[in-house]
Formats: C-alpha cells, structure tokens, sequence
C-alpha cells in the first residue's frame, strides 16, 4: 500500500500581540499520515518585497503576503510525533504556543 498525507484540518488563530506593536498571524495545519497518525505543521504569515526574476516594469517590486513555515518553534519539530485524534494534537501545539508567548491570562 503506498503510504500518504492529507490535510485534515486547518486552524487559523487570532492575531497574537508582540512587543514592538506588531501581530503575528498563525496558521495550524492538522495533517493525517496514512499509517502513522496524526501531525501538524505551523505557519506564519509575513510580508515580503520580492523582485521578480520577470518584472513587468524595470525595478519592479511586488509585496507579496505568504504563509512562513515555523515548524522550529514547537518542541515537537525535533522529532517527528504523532496523536492519534486530531484534537490531542491540536491540543498540544495550541499548549506549546501558549508557553512560547505567554498567553496563560
């Protein structure tokens, strides 16, 4: 059987307030490996000035809006782990976000 990953579930959080007045945009993709179970990736939105290999115009610069992968701030990115619902897993990335920004108020 050939082995696969799907996107189960997509979670956008609320802005979360930083330090220097700006907000971070986060998304959380829930994904189901075929026979390992439940993981999750998250992302970041940001903003970036790209210059396009092909401008339209000479000196052209496009501001794009992308999703960042920001898998490195979990503790579990070091080492793949897998749940076996999709709410224990979103469960515990929504915990270690809590810890990373402080947002136990």
């Amino acid at each position: 059987m050939i082995a696969y990953t799907e996107v189960v579930k997509i979670i956008q959080l609320d802005p979360i307030a930083m330090a220097d007045d700006e907000e971070w945009l986060f998304r959380i993709e829930i994904l189901k490996h075929s026979q390992k179970g439940y993981f999750a990736q998250l992302w970041r939105q940001d903003s970036y000035d790209i210059k396009p290999t092909f401008a339209i115009k000479p000196d052209w610069i496009a501001s794009e809006t992308l999703f960042v992968q920001e898998n490195y701030r979990l503790e579990m990115s070091h080492k793949p782990h897998y749940f076996v619902d999709v709410e224990s897993c979103l469960s515990a990335i929504l915990t270690e976000l809590t810890k990373e920004f402080d947002l136990s108020q």
